[in-house]
């Protein structure tokens, strides 16, 4: 049996002018959506004829995916009410007696069954004060999140959302074959996923054909016809997070995809993948150890080294949980990462994971019976400890017992600069403080609720030489923002639109400079009235035993905040562009 898909546009393409024109009324009651689209109902009615048998599945195709592009789509120039979007497809659907699929991606980001977000928007729409965020009557799912960057992670070419709904569809029927019908008004995007989808064909699963269709309210006409070479993911939703977080290099991704599903057709790394010891979320490493069910937990490793696919075994002892990474290479062969070494395992006939386990059950013997395991002289442990590997995460610490006898020589070193190992170690020290918090989006509400004089948070700009953060203080003058970032040698610079300032790390550590820092500049803005009156300059200028070059040097007058969020930003003596990517 062929099941025959339908992702249809909405905005330009079954909404265009003629359905603004049209009464609130018939909007409403979907007469609108029907007469100004005859054409492709037409097309739809000829398939439904032609194939009485096979079903219909229709799919929501715009980028009103989140009750917030609803809102923001619905008024169109000169306030001129379109409406929403979902009720028009649920009403075409109702017409053509064709199934809709409800399934919105933020039912994949904010880890809802699927259609919740669908029913939650119409709830609002039947309501008819939708418009009202005051008078909604659902907590939302943030798709994207709410703030001056919001666009940032919206892939405007719709290859995240074809994806999502390839797989679901794929996944829900195994074994049949599908047509995957795309239809949308803009050449830019047909033309990008055309070439999107020939390059990565594996993205879309074999016994899947990809049809993009343009249409804008005359004929339906074909655009690309792409025949899916890949297979199925069962864990396509994580991949869908994955790919928003990546959606600036989307052709990188697949390529990644792509090695991956090479590495899993390897048998030792499907013993990992598919035994009940793997977790595919790294969040759920402790829960499941403190059950003790199981000796030990195997999850994908944050840090990935090229030729490898690593992941990181973690265990519980009475000192804590400790974490070994390991490495299969393409031969299938197994090794250990510890420090800046790399030793090969051998996998007797019982497997790898029978493999690990011996390892680590002597490892937490050592461990148990040594009360200082810096202490223990193994052989094969460097002099100096590496914290360039993933060790660490998710309150794991790195396992001291390297004994040499399970290993056999070692075969080669890997390169982890001990520059990176500073940044490494600041970084650590900011995420385990109780400053840190994870999400972006709610520090004012944290700062409020713990009571503490500053939060810290990750960034939103990213650089690939600096660890970007954001510390977050409250004054009487309003909430304030200040952007550092960790550069890969270990020094700590504060950011400004002019460029970056060196920021001297005291004895005491990165929180007790963060402390200071704030400290000074708080009692400023807390001084003075007006805040654009604050210049603020550098510490290097302050100093009386400043060298002669130093003197020479015109002082950088740096925007210490930046505003964001709603929040407050101080001003220099010439107002610049506010950072909106902190």
């Amino acid at each position: 049996m062929t099941i025959e898909c339908y992702s249809i546009d909405g905005d330009e393409c079954i909404l265009r002018k003629e359905y603004d024109d049209a009464p609130d009324s018939e909007k409403f009651s979907g007469k609108a959506v029907i007469y100004t689209n005859l054409p492709l109902i037409k097309k739809i009615k000829h398939e439904i004829a032609k194939n009485k048998l096979h079903p219909i599945i229709v799919f929501n195709g715009s980028s009103r995916q989140s009750m917030f592009m609803e809102q923001l789509n619905a008024l169109r120039e000169k306030k001129l009410f379109r409406g929403s979007f979902c009720l028009a497809l649920q009403k075409l659907c109702d017409y053509l007696k064709v199934e809709l699929d409800k399934t919105l991606l933020p039912d994949i980001t904010g880890d809802l069954e699927y259609g919740t977000t669908f029913n939650r928007i119409m709830d609002e729409v039947l309501n008819i004060e939708w418009l009202d965020n005051k008078k909604l009557q659902h907590k939302h799912v943030p798709y994207p999140d709410y703030n001056e960057n919001w666009h940032a992670k919206l892939d405007p070419f719709k290859r995240i959302l074809l994806f999502a709904q390839i797989q679901k569809i794929r996944n829900d029927h195994p074994d049949e074959d599908i047509i995957f019908n795309f239809i949308d008004d803009k050449d830019d995007i047909l033309s990008t996923l055309k070439k999107y989808f020939i390059n990565y064909s594996y993205m879309i699963p074999h016994g899947v054909t990809l049809r993009l269709n343009h249409y804008d309210g005359s004929n339906v006409s074909s655009y690309a016809s792409i025949k899916g070479t890949g297979r199925p993911y069962k864990n396509y939703r994580q991949i869908v997070k994955d790919m928003h977080e990546h959606v600036y290099n989307l052709d990188a991704f697949a390529e990644t995809i792509n090695q991956n599903d090479k590495f899993s057709e390897i048998p030792a790394v499907r013993q990992i993948l598919e035994h009940e010891f793997f977790v595919s979320d790294p969040d759920d490493v402790v829960s499941c150890l403190d059950k003790g069910k199981i000796p030990f937990v195997i999850r994908k490793s944050k840090s990935q080294i090229s030729g490898y696919i690593m992941f990181t075994a973690a265990y519980k002892t009475s000192q804590g949980i400790f974490a070994n990474r390991y490495g299969i290479n393409t031969e299938g062969e197994l090794y250990k990462f510890f420090d800046s070494q790399i030793e090969k395992m051998d996998i007797d006939s019982e497997g790898i994971i029978a493999a690990l386990e011996r390892e680590i059950v002597i490892t937490k013997m050592i461990i148990e019976k040594t009360e200082n395991l810096s202490k223990i002289p193994w052989k094969s442990q460097p002099e100096k400890k590496n914290n360039d590997l993933d060790y660490q995460e998710n309150g794991e610490k790195e396992a001291e017992t390297n004994p040499s006898e399970l290993f056999t020589p070692m075969t080669k070193k890997t390169k982890s600069p001990q520059r990176e190992n500073k940044q490494k170690s600041l970084c650590s020290q900011l995420r385990s403080c109780k400053f840190f918090v994870s999400s972006v989006n709610n520090a004012e509400s944290e700062l409020n609720k713990k009571q503490l004089p500053f939060l810290i948070r990750p960034s939103r700009a990213t650089s690939n030489e600096y660890y970007m953060f954001t510390t977050v203080c409250k004054t009487s003058k309003g909430i304030f923002n200040h952007r550092y970032g960790i550069y890969r040698k270990g020094n700590l610079y504060s950011f400004d639109k002019d460029g970056t300032q060196k920021v001297n790390i005291m004895p005491k550590g990165i929180i007790a400079t963060l402390k200071k820092e704030i400290a000074e500049e708080t009692e400023k803005i807390e001084k003075v009235k007006d805040i654009a009156q604050i210049t603020w300059v550098p510490d290097e200028y302050k100093s009386s035993k400043s060298s002669i070059k130093g003197k020479n040097r015109k002082p950088e007058w740096h925007l210490k905040f930046f505003n964001e969020n709603g929040d407050s930003a101080q001003v220099s003596n010439t107002t610049p562009t506010l950072c909106k990517n902190i």
